[in-house]
Formats: C-alpha cells, structure tokens, sequence
C-alpha cells in the first residue's frame, strides 16, 4: 500500500486512473473518490502534466458530484419543511447534518444542481426558493 509522497510508477498509476474512471461510469461515485483520495497522496513529480491534469479533473469532479450529491439529499429534508431559505441557514443545517463546507461552495454546488436541471429550484439575493 502506498503511502503519502510514496512514489509509484507511472503505468500504476494509470491502471488506477482507469479503474477509477470505471466506478464513475458505473456510478460508483463514493468508491471512485475514495480511490481517488488515495491517489491524491502519491508523489506526483514522476508524472508528466497531462497525467496530472486528466488526474486532478477527474478528482475534482467527482468530488463535486459526490458534494452535490449529499447536499441534494439533504436539502430535499429541508424542502419539504421550508419554502426558502438563505445560503446560511442552508450552511448551518447542512453542518447539522455533519456536512462541513464553506458557503461559497455550498452556493456552487446548488447553482450546479440547478444548471444541471436536477432541481427547480430559484436562487435570487442569497436565497433558494425551493419550487415544488
């Protein structure tokens, strides 16, 4: 098992890269960040850019899929008992829910959920109205 700053070679680390991709298509989002994780910690100097770069936007991807994906859920909760409500009511109920990010990427995630068209829900002056 490697370990931080634990160098690993290069056709592993694709192999890996590969695998991960794998559980994104089989929408095995948890699984492919926590192999992504992982691989985060390995020693990147042996790698050439556009591995670092196809790496670091697979990772940050999937790490905005599985945050939309939590705060999706949650906010689902709070719809069905509010009809708004501002990004920081939003940021304490989800740190309720032991869902600790800050309010700028709260707000990126429910723009994204709503770009996306997963919800219908309207943001306007810092509060979502939840539209049933």
């Amino acid at each position: 098992m490697n370990s931080k700053n634990e160098k690993v070679n290069t056709n592993n680390f694709k192999e890996e890269l590969s695998i991960a991709e794998k559980l994104i298509q089989e929408e095995k989002f948890e699984q492919a960040l926590n192999l992504l994780e992982k691989m985060k910690n390995y020693d990147d100097d042996v790698f050439d850019d556009a591995l670092a770069h196809n790496f670091f936007m697979l990772y940050s991807n999937t790490q905005s899929i599985v945050r939309g994906k939590n705060i999706y859920q949650n906010l689902l909760s709070l719809s069905k008992i509010k009809e708004k409500a501002s990004y920081k009511e939003i940021f304490e109920y989800l740190k309720d829910k032991n869902i600790n990010l800050d309010i700028d990427t709260i707000k990126r995630e429910i723009e994204l959920l709503i770009l996306k068209g997963i919800v219908s829900w309207k943001s306007n002056n810092n509060i979502i109205f939840f539209v049933k």
